[in-house]
């Protein structure tokens, strides 16, 4: 190390060297005091900076005179690079501050220390991306790809008279806090604790991630797929998982003080070693003050009386797996969050029944009435609902007035919807990967952003239907 110059530059980590690229030159003098980053920014022209990125997409297609492109220590703020395939570019210590990466490819690229915040890169392509020490405050990765991408921390340094000394960014903003990552896949990624901080990870896909130790204080974790992560010695204190997936996690020791796990999905967990005061959970039929059955009574005389007699059943977050309730009568009931895995509910009566965020994973609503329901992000994987009834319900005392099934966000992957009538439903951003959909009736329906990847159909009706931006939308026949 003695024989380097002093304007070598290192990543903190030593396996991170041999992925920078060649030694910058060096600009202008040294400022005296503290340097910033933001003090060895160079600037580049939009004609330079498309020449760069010109013979770097010969680079990436194998083509010849293409040069893999370094942009390490540029300042590209406010630039717009969206669409693009950058894999494997070098950008180091780059300013992106507010740069469009919307759909961007930059899989495998050296982002070290990258100034990101408030970048836009909805739909990017990072997987195995190098991103540690990167600031992504403020910047929007909405449904975007970080598989196995690396957001660590990692400091830059350089040599000042003979020692090694840290470079900073200006307002030492080395995070993610108040990034938002809704609908992201960062299956395999590694994570650090200022990354995952007070993070939007709405939707987002987090399996067999490493998360022990880390702050998740208050973040959101909405719908969020957490299956096989590590979570042990977490703080989840505040934290939003409602409806998130937790199969086969580990929570040993993990704080869980005040957070809210109504609808979530918790399978092969065990939660005796974690911290759980104050935190919201599923309900179980002992806790209730009446028994299932008188409370199922009531609740059919409150509905034939117009609400003079019984009660409105409230079956929020109880769990009522495998119950028999064929036929059973919940018009207008409460089961918000309820569980009803594997429950039996053919024929039943739930017109205008509140099952947000329910669990119906495998339930049988075979001739179920749900019209006018609101399923908003319920869990209907595996489900046989053959000649349901999700279509709109005429509200009594308004001529002409309808009001359309909530399935929004609502998945129903691999259930059974032939026949069924999902005429007019609210479907914006359901998933219906994998399903049954002979002779479904979705005409009508508001379907954008939905998810039909590998559904069979012999006649899906899509006449008047509102599909833009939906996937795998099976081509319908005769």
């Amino acid at each position: 190390m003695t024989d380097m110059d002093d304007n070598d530059w290192l990543p903190a980590d030593p396996d991170a060297a041999t992925e920078q690229s060649a030694t910058p030159k060096k600009t202008r003098r040294r400022p005296e005091g503290p340097v910033t980053v933001e003090d060895r920014l160079e600037e580049i022209s939009d004609e330079q900076l498309e020449q760069v990125l010109a013979a770097h997409q010969k680079h990436v297609a194998g083509r010849a005179g293409g040069t893999r492109a370094n942009l390490s220590f540029k300042n590209l703020s406010g630039r717009d690079l969206s669409g693009r395939d950058l894999s494997y570019i070098d950008l180091t210590a780059a300013r992106l501050r507010g740069a469009n990466l919307s759909g961007t490819v930059l899989r495998a690229a050296t982002v070290f220390c990258a100034d990101l915040r408030d970048a836009k890169m909805t739909g990017a392509q990072l997987d195995r991306a190098d991103l540690r020490g990167s600031c992504l405050r403020g910047a929007n990765l909405t449904g975007s790809s970080m598989v196995d991408a690396d957001f660590r921390e990692g400091t830059l340094f350089h040599w000042d008279r003979g020692n090694l000394t840290a470079w900073i960014h200006e307002d030492d903003a080395n995070n993610a806090s108040s990034a938002i990552i809704r609908n992201a896949d960062l299956t395999d990624a590694k994570l650090s604790n200022s990354f995952v901080r007070q993070t939007d990870f709405t939707d987002s896909v987090l399996r067999n991630v490493k998360l022990n130790r880390a702050d998740l204080s208050h973040s959101d974790l909405t719908g969020a797929d957490l299956g096989g992560s590590d979570l042990s010695e977490a703080n989840l204190t505040g934290a939003k998982l409602n409806g998130a997936m937790l199969a086969d996690v580990i929570l040993s020791h993990a704080n869980l003080t005040d957070a809210d796990l109504s609808g979530a999905l918790i399978d092969a967990v065990d939660m005796d070693a974690a911290s759980i005061s104050n935190a919201t959970l599923p309900r179980t039929l002992d806790s209730l003050d009446k028994s299932l059955r008188e409370i199922l009574d009531l609740h059919l005389r409150f509905y034939r009386t117009g609400g003079r007699e019984g009660v409105r059943a409230d079956l929020e977050r109880v769990d009522l797996s495998q119950k028999e309730l064929e036929k059973v009568t919940l018009v207008a009931g409460n089961l918000r969050y309820a569980i009803l895995r594997g429950a039996k509910l053919s024929r039943a009566s739930l017109i205008m029944a509140d099952m947000a965020f329910a669990d119906l994973t495998g339930a049988d609503l075979s001739f179920a009435d749900l019209r006018g329901a609101n399923l908003h992000r319920a869990r209907l994987k595996g489900a046989r609902m053959r000649r349901a009834r999700l279509e709109p319900v005429d509200i009594a005392g308004f001529a002409m007035q309808k009001w359309p099934t909530n399935a929004t966000n609502a998945t129903f992957d691999e259930a059974i919807l032939d026949e069924a009538c999902l005429r007019s439903a609210k479907l914006d951003d359901a998933k219906f990967r994998k399903t049954s959909l002979k002779n479904t009736d979705m005409e009508d329906a508001t379907l954008q952003r939905a998810d039909f990847s590998g559904s069979g159909c012999a006649s899906l009706k899509l006449d008047g239907a509102d599909t833009r931006d939906a996937e795998g939308l099976p081509e319908p026949t005769e």
